[in-house]
């Protein structure tokens, strides 16, 4: 797992879905971070998913007809009980394998796709989730760490 950094004031740590589902930003922060140390063979489940293209939609269905073991099975009942989760808070989450992203055909003066950095912000607030649970997570980048290109 990747450390968070421990002395950025924007990004608080939590320990819980509830605190996650629950904390509200204020006093500057713009990031709510829940590590986990998952169990389960999640590489096995991308294993077993094949190879692809682009960003595919993963179905339950899909993910309980998978051939895995034990550890795999583990790692497929995350995976849908944190959708579970989600949807009890009526939300609407999406279950993604990505084997790829589509690079911008024409990116004028800040590429938008998502293999460039690039500035999330929003004019209220609103719940983006995100969470890795196979190979390298998102990256992000401190203000005091960004430059505007003129």
């Amino acid at each position: 797992m990747t450390p968070l950094p421990s002395d950025y004031a924007r990004i608080r740590i939590l320990g819980s879905f509830h605190e996650l589902a629950t904390t509200r930003f204020e006093s500057g922060v713009n990031a709510l971070c829940w590590p986990r140390e998952l169990p389960g063979d999640f590489g096995e489940v991308v294993e077993r998913l094949g190879a692809g293209d682009g960003i595919v939609t993963l179905e339950e269905a899909r993910l309980r007809g998978l051939p895995v073991s034990a550890a795999g099975r583990t790692a497929i009942d995350i995976l849908l009980e944190d959708q579970r989760l989600l949807r009890e808070r009526d939300l609407d989450p999406s279950l993604n394998l990505i084997h790829g992203y589509p690079r911008d055909a024409s990116p004028g003066p800040v590429p938008t796709d998502v293999f460039s950095f690039h500035a999330d912000s929003a004019p209220v607030e609103t719940d983006t989730w995100l969470c890795t649970y196979h190979g390298a997570p998102s990256e992000g980048l401190q203000n005091d760490e960004a430059r505007r290109l003129r």
